[in-house]
């Protein structure tokens, strides 16, 4: 069958199924590509907080390494200092050890020290192993 055979308002709307499969293709490929830059950015984002986050922790270090704080209080000190960070409104800092105990948990205070190791999202994931292991890996996201 060839195309020229076909009756005018055949190939009329042939033409426009044509053009608007086209602009769905091209809308997946940009929406595709949006949600991809957005991601990168909010990691960017994260990853400054982060560096913020350890820029306070390496502070209290330096003062406890000096002999001018304690390092008990220096740990407090420091622990408190970043209780009291916020960003994007409510969202927060926390701090889980290599022995996967909360050190710091601003929502939830009462739960420092105790043991997370057996959080897990809603897909099964183990988040704070998962959080853990890629610390030790010197960084990295996880998705959860």
């Amino acid at each position: 069958m060839k195309l020229a055979n076909l009756a005018v308002a055949a190939r009329m709307r042939l033409l426009i199924g044509m053009m608007l499969f086209g602009l769905v293709a091209l809308c997946a490929v940009s929406l595709g590509s949006l949600r991809s830059t957005m991601m990168e950015d909010r990691k960017v984002q994260t990853k400054h907080l982060v560096d913020s986050g350890a820029s306070i922790l390496k502070h209290f270090h330096a003062l406890a390494q000096a002999g001018s704080l304690p390092e008990a209080e220096a740990k407090k000190a420091a622990t408190e200092a970043l209780r009291a960070v916020r960003y994007d409104g409510n969202n927060y800092l926390f701090i889980v050890g290599t022995d996967k105990h909360y050190v710091l948990l601003p929502p939830k205070p009462e739960m420092e020290g105790q043991d997370a190791s057996g959080m897990k999202d809603t897909n099964g994931k183990h988040i704070i192993q998962e959080i853990v292991q890629a610390a030790a890996a010197g960084g990295g996201f996880i998705d959860y």
